[in-house]
């Protein structure tokens, strides 16, 4: 696009990691690009998550269920770059549907969440599990916050299941897996369409 173009983006929210990007392609020396505007419309309700804090996101979790917050000591003395995906995974909770719809969904919503936390903290294998999903959903698009959760419903329930009792481990494929399976191989053949 020539330089002289100017692409304004207005009620995207864009994660800080897109933003970024943005910023950087567009800071690089010997860009040519377009001036690119956008609003972040999704910040400015739930609070630019950058000004809060793990703890103070956590608490609003907490809050939503009316329960005392619980100290995740393992989730948060985990590595930098873990620490960074969870809070900017926790920040963009805000923009997801069962989050918008406010009230009792909101709440059942948070419990969830709080359920997988609490999860991720006392199993290694689950909190690395957890950590790998949502790496990516904290750098994307809201779409794959939404989408994390489903996966990490998906390896919770695999990890809650006896692997011998065949009739859970096909329960969970079934209605699990499988659908999770098709849901992103139609959204990986739409992009082409929309671009």
């Amino acid at each position: 696009m020539p330089s002289g173009c100017e692409i304004t983006l207005d009620g995207v929210g864009l994660s800080e990691a897109v933003l970024a990007r943005l910023r950087e392609t567009r800071l690089a020396s010997g860009c040519q690009g377009p001036r690119i505007s956008f609003s972040m419309e999704h910040a400015q309700q739930a609070g630019p998550s950058g000004e809060r804090s793990t703890k103070e996101l956590l608490g609003d979790l907490f809050r939503l269920v009316n329960a005392e917050p619980k100290e995740f000591s393992n989730l948060l003395n985990s590595s930098d770059e873990n620490k960074g995906h969870l809070k900017m995974w926790l920040a963009r909770l805000s923009i997801t549907a069962d989050f918008k719809k406010g009230g009792e969904s909101r709440k059942a919503f948070a419990g969830k969440v709080l359920k997988y936390l609490h999860e991720a903290e006392d199993d290694e294998q689950f909190r690395e599990v957890f950590f790998n999903t949502i790496a990516g959903a904290a750098q994307s698009c809201g779409d794959r916050v939404a989408l994390s959760i489903l996966h990490v419903s998906t390896a919770f329930k695999l990890a809650a299941i006896d692997a011998k009792e065949i009739s859970q481990v096909a329960d969970l494929l079934i209605k699990g897996v499988w659908p999770l399976q098709l849901l992103e191989e139609i959204a990986r053949n739409k992009v082409p369409v929309l671009r």
